[in-house]
């Protein structure tokens, strides 16, 4: 229900939407606000979360003083409710008591400012007041400033992705018909000729090295790098890779060894990236390591990962660019004309598909005694299935928790409803290991519904999470049934941690 609606105002007017049902306590911040000169605020006063809604949806209103004891709402969830559908509008907790934890949470939340409103005065409310829209204004535009970045590289890789594409067709017209003359298919040439065309065929070679580089470059950066992770005898990528650079590394003098255990077990990775990394490694090993130097291959199992290395006697690599050997570009002590050179996008990319098979890389250097890089995979274990539903009826609460357990790595199937009779119909059909449920839902409340799922055609669905932003009442509910209880706000490693534990998984080192 709208109170009170005032006043036609300029621009320089604040508008002030105040969520207080007390009608004594909403008198008092009125007339704070309106003994204010500078600067002169507007007031309208709400009595509830519905008609405070509409009034937001409408839009025009500047910041909202709000206190989350409503007759249709309580505690947190309040604050949650408000946030949730109006992210953008800076909102400043008046409270009844002081509860420190709950003014941790709420700010912590989202919120600008957390006051006791017996213990308010005009000035301290004008000043959070001035100072929460200062800082949503700053905030709004770092997001804003964020976006554009993103837009920006956005750009740069789709710009980089096509340019490249574009070029690797006239490259390839141009060294089929440069070998055609090299060859004397269509005549012949004098040896100082050969010798001219043999460096274009070495250079277009180089050249499409490079095409080929920054286009699965782009494709990470872009996330449109596909990888086809399985169980992967990663002993056998290693010999393979040990067979072919065994040529090369004969014809330079250099010694290459591989020191591979009888008995490995298997990578959960993608075996043709992995690969690549392996190529790339030892490529550069042999490119920088002098004739008759010693290039050594690797693995090991180390707790749920296998350690993997390529370790040379080259010249190794100075501490200045051993924070910067995995940028994009990069390349230390760089020479102009004869000698080994490189794109500066291998390291980058192989960093890249290592992390990307869930792995790391790391490198070991010093000047004049070589190198060895290093990168961890991790060991297949074949997983169970985990069935979770969740029911809320706040879409980005919804997508949110499917957001970290999609970023958990664990093996589940997932399926969500907005509705809590739909949540019942999910349940009977998809039998969850685990019910996520949010207590405090509009159309059917959290425990009419988790009564439900205790009755005897739901027996079987598992456990119960509940969620809400009001750890005393979580903690009532639990005796009522629910097998543990979550209170809003939570983070990642919070939601993670109760899944594993009432599901009882055993997790991956990662």
């Amino acid at each position: 229900m709208l109170l009170e609606e005032e006043c036609d105002v300029s621009a320089e007017v604040i508008k002030v939407l105040l969520v207080e049902d007390d009608a004594s306590d909403a008198a008092g911040i009125r007339r704070m606000l309106e003994d204010s000169q500078n600067p002169v605020f507007c007031i309208e006063i709400v009595d509830q979360v519905q008609p405070g809604f509409g009034r937001l949806t409408s839009g025009g209103i500047d910041i909202v003083l709000l206190n989350l004891s409503l007759p249709d709402s309580q505690g947190l969830d309040t604050f949650t409710h408000f946030n949730t559908h109006f992210p953008y509008v800076p909102f400043v907790v008046l409270a009844d008591t002081n509860d420190e934890d709950l003014a941790i949470r709420v700010v912590k939340d989202g919120a600008q400012d957390y006051f006791v409103k017996k213990d308010l005065n005009r000035a301290q409310l004008v000043r959070a007041i001035v100072y929460a829209l200062q800082r949503n204004v700053a905030s709004i535009r770092k997001q804003q400033t964020i976006a554009r970045l993103e837009d920006l590289s956005e750009t740069k890789s789709q710009f980089v992705a096509e340019a490249s594409h574009e070029l690797r067709t006239p490259l390839a017209i141009v060294r089929e018909f440069v070998s055609l003359v090299h060859d004397e298919v269509v005549g012949p040439v004098v040896d100082k000729q050969k010798e001219c065309l043999a460096s274009a065929i070495r250079n277009c070679d180089r050249l499409t090295e490079l095409i080929n580089k920054m286009l699965d470059l782009a494709k990470i950066e872009a996330g449109r790098m596909e990888l086809n992770r399985d169980k992967t005898d990663v002993s056998r990528l290693l010999k393979l890779c040990y067979e072919d650079f065994l040529p090369k590394t004969r014809a330079r003098g250099q010694n290459l060894f591989y020191d591979i255990p009888d008995s490995l077990p298997a990578a959960y990775c993608d075996s043709n990236s992995v690969s690549n990394v392996l190529i790339n490694l030892v490529g550069n090993a042999c490119k920088f390591t002098p004739d008759g130097g010693t290039i050594r291959l690797g693995c090991q199992q180390e707790g749920q990962f296998l350690a993997v290395w390529v370790q040379d006697n080259g010249r190794g690599i100075p501490p200045e660019a051993k924070e910067k050997i995995f940028q994009a570009f990069y390349q230390f002590d760089r020479e102009n004309g004869p000698g080994a050179k490189g794109t500066g996008l291998g390291l980058a990319i192989a960093k890249h598909l290592v992390e990307l098979n869930g792995g790391y890389m790391s490198v070991d250097s010093e000047p004049g005694k070589g190198s060895k890089f290093s990168f961890m995979l991790p060991l297949y274990q074949k997983e169970a299935v985990y069935r979770i539903l969740i029911v809320d009826d706040e879409e980005m609460i919804v997508r949110t928790v499917m957001r970290y357990l999609n970023g958990s790595k664990l093996n589940l199937d997932i399926k969500s409803t907005f509705s809590g009779l739909e949540g019942l119909i999910i349940a009977g059909q998809f039998n969850p290991d685990l019910v996520i449920l949010d207590v405090n839902m509009v159309e059917v409340g959290g425990m009419k519904v988790l009564s439900l799922f205790r009755e005897k055609m739901y027996q079987g669905c598992g456990k119960v999470l509940l969620m809400s932003g009001d750890e005393n009442a979580l903690k009532e509910y639990k005796e009522k049934g629910a097998d543990d209880f979550l209170a809003k706000p939570f983070t990642s490693a919070d939601l993670i941690k109760k899944l594993v534990s009432l599901l009882k998984i055993e997790r991956r080192r990662r």
